[in-house]
């Protein structure tokens, strides 16, 4: 968005996918893109932090209430399911058959993957993670 060329894509190739090649609305949906991420990043802390247990007492109405785990559960073992298949797709399905210009690799892609692959990760740290929350949180069995 801000014309740092990654490889990719050309800022004016990015800006014509939207109405009138407008960038405030370019702009728009990189922050929400942005925004989305870092708040499933901050809800993902929840699963190994306290407030995964109970809602800080700073949020309204539901503040000091229990988490209800098997809600969290899904929702984390969804994100999971979903961030792992969009990345390994991205990666392995759509980068590696994107057509270029030339048939060698640019320095601006090479740059891109080394930014982004470690990203291929994240899905199953994920579930991981949610499988933590879920072990710790499951109900035990009365005798």
């Amino acid at each position: 968005m801000l014309g740092v060329p990654v490889g990719v894509m050309e800022r004016e190739e990015f800006l014509a996918a939207f109405p009138d090649d407008s960038a405030l609305i370019g702009l728009a949906y990189v922050l929400l893109i942005g925004a989305a991420a870092e708040a499933a990043s901050y809800l993902t802390l929840g699963l190994v932090r306290p407030w995964g247990d109970v809602v800080p007492r700073r949020f309204p109405l539901v503040g000091g209430r229990p988490v209800n785990a098997g809600l969290a559960v899904l929702a984390a073992s969804l994100g999971a399911l979903t961030v792992t298949v969009l990345w390994w797709v991205f990666f392995f399905g759509g980068l590696p058959t994107a057509p270029g210009p030339d048939p060698g690799i640019s320095a601006g892609e090479v740059r891109f993957v080394a930014a982004y692959a470690p990203l291929l990760l994240r899905g199953p740290l994920l579930a991981a993670v949610t499988w933590s929350y879920h072990r710790r949180h499951r109900a035990r069995p009365r005798p």
